[in-house]
């Protein structure tokens, strides 16, 4: 019950909700698709997984029940494919955005027992993860350096 709780609290206030996100520098950029109006640049998007570390992982290990190896693997292959973006490689961008939606699909979801907290941090790390793999999977012609 007070997953199905949480859930309904981030779902029905998102905005709000995601701003009291322990995962700030993604929540940043996850107020509308990346590069459009009111979204995050695809440097800032970058810049955003500049700090990945094994503990965003554990936090949501502990708060959300998340797989912490698979998470960061994904935010990892999400940061590894805003640098070929960057380089002007939007064929390995595109791959490597495909690879973590695939892990993310398999692999991570809340778990029954999740706090507010994490659900609130899971939605927030969703969310990013969704933009970031919109981007990279389907650069806007011209797009891509």
């Amino acid at each position: 019950m007070h997953s199905a709780v949480s859930i309904a609290f981030v779902a029905l206030f998102g905005g709000p909700v995601l701003a009291d996100s322990s995962f700030v520098e993604l929540a940043a950029c996850g107020a509308a698709p990346i590069a459009t109006e009111g979204g995050c640049t695809a440097s800032e998007a970058m810049e955003a997984l500049s700090g990945l570390e094994p503990e965003w992982g554990y936090r949501l290990k502990a708060s959300a029940g998340v797989e912490a190896y698979a998470m960061v693997s994904v935010l990892g292959s999400l940061q590894q494919g805003f640098e070929s973006w960057a380089t002007g490689n939007c064929d390995r961008a595109q791959e490597l955005a495909y690879g973590a939606g695939e892990i993310w699909t398999w692999y991570i979801s809340m778990s029954d027992d999740a706090t507010e907290q994490g659900a609130i941090d899971f939605s927030t790390v969703q969310n990013f993860t969704d933009l970031a793999i919109g981007f990279l999977s389907d650069p806007q012609p011209g797009s891509c350096p």
